[in-house]
């Protein structure tokens, strides 16, 4: 395995276990209080519903980006899928969805496994619409819900 798949699995479980810290603290009631952050006035149920959906769109991503395929069209718009993903689970329980987010996360660091050092460079557009690397976006992926793991932290007290 190349030295910067190695770094970058490193750093996605670091991410990991310090979200889990964050969530598996959470009582049941927990769940259901509202976070704002930003804009948004997420409950910390559906904040988890959306770090599931992203890590899921991001894999998605790389392996479009992998394969030479479009990623998301030009015209992409990330709130509305964003807020779609979310209330499509919205019957998932805590439980399913700290299942899925590790599920995920294993499908996410096998295909990292299955990378050439050289597929880190390829470029796509990310669901934000920048254009990123490979690994720019398995990086994000860390800490994009390191950063959501903390605002709940944060709010919660």
């Amino acid at each position: 395995m190349p030295d910067r798949t190695t770094d970058i699995l490193n750093a996605l479980d670091r991410n990991r276990r310090e979200v889990r810290q964050i969530l598996d603290r959470l009582q049941p009631d927990d769940w259901e209080k509202t976070i704002q952050e930003d804009d948004q006035h997420w409950t910390v149920r559906q904040i988890v519903s959306h770090m599931v959906s992203a890590q899921k769109g991001m894999l998605g991503q790389i392996m479009r980006i992998n394969a030479g395929e479009e990623t998301v069209p030009p015209d992409f718009d990330l709130n509305r899928w964003n807020q779609r993903s979310v209330q499509k689970s919205a019957d998932k329980t805590p439980q399913e969805l700290l299942a899925a987010l590790d599920e995920d996360r294993e499908a996410l660091k096998q295909t990292l496994r299955g990378l050439q050092d050289s597929d880190f460079e390829k470029r796509g557009r990310h669901g934000s619409l920048r254009i990123m690397s490979i690994e720019e976006i398995a990086r994000l992926i860390g800490t994009h819900e390191v950063e959501h793991a903390r605002t709940i932290a944060e709010k919660l007290g």
